[in-house]
């Protein structure tokens, strides 16, 4: 994964273990981090059954692109597909996507079957593979490695192996969403330079995401930026303009006939506009009372320089309330981390 990158989003998942002793199945999910979601699995059938069978989430075709067969004057063409932008916010009403694998923990040495032949058969592509091994098995897991059919592979015997765990598992998780998003990042990308892979942004994301606890985030159009959401299920709006979209800003709300003081505020640069109730994110006459919809801008410079505030929101739009991951977390408190 790019470290120099951000995913067009983000959002916890789930990690499964896969072992046949108990004990240690037991133990290992007592050292977990505390607000990380597992499932357990003491058979490698029961687990494949569980990952290869989940039906719950679409593929990424579904969710995020559309096919388009006919070109802007009606007339029929080969079939394309077109990114659906809004459709990347609308992720955040998925009341599936904290149950989705990511990442799946397997012990090397199980009777029904070996770590490496589970992971074998898991038919997902994207999901990140770690295999627990002991100091005979080593060679292995190496050229299991050296093979893609595992991603990392943990010794048991090392002194820190929980500490290195963990690190795995937020690492990998983070690198099953960039993966998984991939496409998406392609197609940004074409003819832009989208601050998804600016430098400075990236750098100033992951600050303004630890100062504020926000634990996923969804690229969002009109207006350009993020959504972001805590573990409670909070909602803030990161808005983002660069000189040329804020002046696309004054130029609409010029044509359609905004008072002088709105203009002379948005042509300062030091506020940003978020038009909420607007279906297309501008000006319009409609907003009379436009004072409370510009909000203090701080400026980023990267490779573009981009005027940003953050907006703290009561929800997102739609009548659809969202699911938080402390609920999620909590359902698996009573019915979902036991033995599957």
């Amino acid at each position: 994964m790019n470290k120099l990158s951000v995913s067009p989003y983000f959002h916890p998942t789930t990690v499964v273990l896969v072992d046949d002793n108990l004990d240690f199945l037991s133990n290992l999910s007592l050292q977990l981090d505390a607000n990380m979601a597992y499932r357990l699995f003491d058979s490698p059938q029961k687990a494949l059954a569980h990952l290869n069978n989940d039906t719950r989430s679409r593929s990424l075709r579904e969710r995020f692109f559309s096919a388009i067969s006919s070109n802007r004057f009606g007339l029929a063409t080969e079939p394309t597909l077109r990114l659906d932008l809004s459709a990347i916010q609308r992720e955040v009403r998925n009341t599936q996507r904290f149950a989705e694998t990511a990442v799946v923990i397997a012990d090397y040495s199980m009777p029904q079957m070996s770590g490496i032949e589970f992971c074998k058969q898991i038919r997902n592509p994207y999901i990140k593979k770690v295999l627990f091994t002991g100091v005979a098995d080593e060679c292995i897991a190496i050229r299991a490695f050296n093979e893609g059919i595992i991603d990392r592979f943990i010794r048991k015997s090392e002194r820190d192996v929980y500490d290195g765990i963990n690190t795995a598992i937020t690492e990998l998780q983070a690198a099953y969403i960039h993966d998984t998003a991939h496409t998406i990042n392609e197609v940004l990308s074409v003819g832009t330079e989208d601050c998804l892979s600016d430098p400075g942004f990236v750098e100033f994301f992951q600050q303004l995401r630890t100062q504020h606890k926000f634990i996923e985030y969804y690229r969002a159009t009109e207006p350009n930026g993020f959504l972001l959401v805590d573990a409670e299920g909070n909602t803030a709006r990161l808005i983002m303009l660069t000189d040329e979209e804020l002046s696309l800003h004054a130029k609409i709300a010029r044509s359609r006939g905004a008072s002088q003081a709105l203009l002379d505020a948005l042509d300062s640069g030091d506020t940003v506009p978020y038009f909420e109730s607007s279906a297309d994110g501008f000006y319009h006459p409609e907003c009379a009372d436009w004072s409370d919809k510009l909000h203090p801008a701080r400026t980023l410079e990267g490779r573009k320089r981009y005027h940003w505030a953050l907006v703290h929101e009561s929800g997102v739009p739609g009548d659809a309330e969202i699911a938080s991951y402390l609920s999620y977390l909590d359902w698996l408190d009573t019915t979902g981390y036991a033995l599957t």
